[in-house]
C-alpha cells in the first residue's frame, strides 16, 4: 500500500515537472512507468525488503556447531618432575 502510494506521489510530481503541452500527451500508466524508471527511492526500498527478509531467515537458524575439548590433570612439565618415582 506504501509502494502504491509512494508511485502516485511520484507520479504526480513528474506531471508537476513536465510542460503544460506535454501533460496531455502523457498517460498516467506511461507516468508512472516513467517515475518507477527514474526513482532510486523504490530501488533502495526493495534492497531493503530484501535484507529484511534475509536477515529474519538467518535469525530463525540455529548456530554453527562448535567443539571444545580439554584434558585434565596432564602434567605440563613432561616427565622431569616424575623421574623420582621411577625405578633406575
Amino acid at each position: 500500500m506504501f509502494t502504491f502510494l509512494l508511485r502516485v506521489c511520484v507520479a504526480v510530481a513528474a506531471l508537476a515537472a513536465l510542460p503544460a503541452q506535454a501533460q496531455t500527451e502523457l498517460s498516467l500508466e506511461r507516468t508512472l512507468q516513467l517515475a518507477q524508471a527514474r526513482s532510486q527511492q523504490l530501488v533502495a526500498q526493495d534492497a531493503n525488503a530484501a535484507a529484511a527478509r534475509d536477515m529474519a531467515i538467518a535469525a530463525g537458524q540455529r548456530p554453527d556447531p562448535t567443539l571444545k575439548a580439554g584434558i585434565t590433570d596432564l602434567p605440563v612439565g613432561g616427565l622431569a618432575h616424575v623421574d623420582h618415582c621411577l625405578p633406575l
